[in-house]
């Protein structure tokens, strides 16, 4: 039953709303470019993906749901000269930098959830 629930959560939810879709759309663009080549500047377009993401309530399993959908269309595509092992680690580093926002917002709760207990 959660297995269910979980895989609606991940496949039904990354592109619900027009905003989410447009992230997805700009998520995927962003992606691709860093495959092709890594750069910094496609590292803080993830950030800011993420940001935005956050911004827009969108949930930790639908970045994860973005990211995949983004990964399967991209896996149907050439990807030129550069080796699958390397474009596995780029858009590795990439989710992990869309994350960024994430980590930082649970990282302060948990020091202000902290911070409160302290005081009781």
């Amino acid at each position: 039953m959660n297995e269910v629930v979980a895989r609606d959560v991940l496949v039904g939810s990354a592109t619900d709303s027009s905003g989410h879709r447009d992230l997805a759309a700009l998520y995927a663009d962003a992606l691709r470019a860093n495959l092709a080549e890594r750069s910094e500047g496609a590292l803080q377009r993830a950030y800011e993906i993420g940001r935005q993401g956050f911004a827009q309530g969108l949930g930790i399993l639908e970045l994860v749901a973005m990211h995949h959908e983004a990964l399967a269309t991209l896996s149907k595509r050439d990807g030129g000269s550069v080796p699958l092992s390397q474009q596995i680690v780029r858009a590795g580093e990439f989710f992990a930098e869309t994350l960024s926002p994430y980590e930082m917002a649970h990282r302060g709760f948990r020091e202000a959830t902290s911070a409160l207990r302290k005081l009781n």
